[in-house]
């Protein structure tokens, strides 16, 4: 029977610096240059024997270069967005660069506003936090998504994760691994990131801040104040990830794939039909996705979810009656 194993490369290369024992290096796509600080993931993945690996959620800005006895097929995922540092000496650069007069004013404009308003302050944790430290500003962190994404009336993936990223951020901070931005009034924090670093790559993981600020889009200050920090501290890339691409192209000049990878070993002739023939059912997904099937049927999922509760709520009324 053949063996399959999943890896989601993207969130075990920055949560955990894993570099999956199918690889023997990852580079940079631009120059080839390898990452630092990796760990072998032979004790973390249980099936290294396995025929095929799904391995989900490359961005195309790395190269991951697979072991010799290996073969890859590439199936584009999603659109990523990051802000490539290469040349940019200070944040005020890359504004000039990047965005327009009026977005450009309008930003500076509220961040001026908000110091002159408030007693502001901007704190970056990275290297140390006491444990005392860490649990006031992650249960801060915490409460400022539970009220920001109600307010939304959406599903927060992170919330649901808490306990695990509670649990990590802790010894990442501690050993330069991660850092937590913080923007306070007075004593009160209105504003928090938790963000990785995996050599010169710096991503925004987990953000949120007090909705009764936000018309001085604390959100895009958050942003200003960590691409300050990155170009600082020679950071090549800041990677602000997948979703919300309206308010991340605006700050973008790096819109690259993630990409899903079939990774199969070509001697074997059943590894390979299997390898296509998953392919091939990516291939269709993506198809109908592009065609927008996927909106569609959640449409019609939807209507019958409400026809089915409808239907409950006669049956109950026959039933009292």
């Amino acid at each position: 029977m053949l063996k399959k194993e999943l890896i989601d490369f993207y969130f075990g290369l920055f949560e955990r610096g894993v570099l999956p024992d199918i690889y023997s290096n990852i580079s940079f796509s631009d120059n080839n240059h390898s990452i630092r600080n990796l760990t072998s993931s032979k004790e973390i993945y249980s099936q290294r024997n396995a025929t095929i690996y799904l391995v989900k959620y490359i961005p195309t800005y790395l190269n991951p270069n697979l072991k010799l006895h290996f073969r890859a097929i590439r199936i584009f995922e999603i659109k990523g967005y990051a802000i490539s540092l290469k040349g940019i000496s200070s944040v005020e650069e890359y504004l000039a660069i990047q965005m327009n007069r009026k977005l450009r004013a309008s930003i500076l404009r509220r961040k001026k506003r908000l110091e002159l308003c408030f007693n502001i302050r901007y704190e970056v944790l990275y290297n140390e936090i006491s444990k005392e430290k860490y649990a006031i500003l992650m249960t801060a962190l915490r409460s400022l998504l539970v009220r920001r994404f109600k307010q939304r009336n959406e599903i927060n993936e992170r919330l649901i994760e808490w306990d695990k990223f509670y649990n990590l951020f802790f010894t990442l901070i501690n050993t330069g691994k991660a850092s937590l931005f913080t923007i306070y009034e007075g004593s009160n924090p209105i504003a928090l990131s938790l963000n990785y670093h995996l050599d010169k790559i710096f991503f925004g993981a987990i953000s949120s801040y007090d909705i009764d600020y936000s018309k001085f889009g604390l959100g895009q200050i958050l942003v200003y104040k960590r691409l300050e920090w990155c170009i600082n501290k020679k950071f090549k890339i800041f990677d602000m990830s997948m979703g919300n691409p309206e308010y991340k192209i605006k700050w973008c000049n790096n819109i690259y794939d993630f990409e899903h990878h079939i990774v199969y070993r070509p001697t074997s002739l059943p590894a390979s039909i299997l390898a296509r023939s998953i392919a091939l059912k990516m291939y269709l997904k993506n198809y109908l996705k592009s065609k927008n099937v996927h909106l569609l049927y959640r449409e019609v999922k939807a209507r019958f979810k409400k026809k089915v509760k409808v239907d409950e709520k006669l049956n109950e009324s026959d039933h009292k009656s």
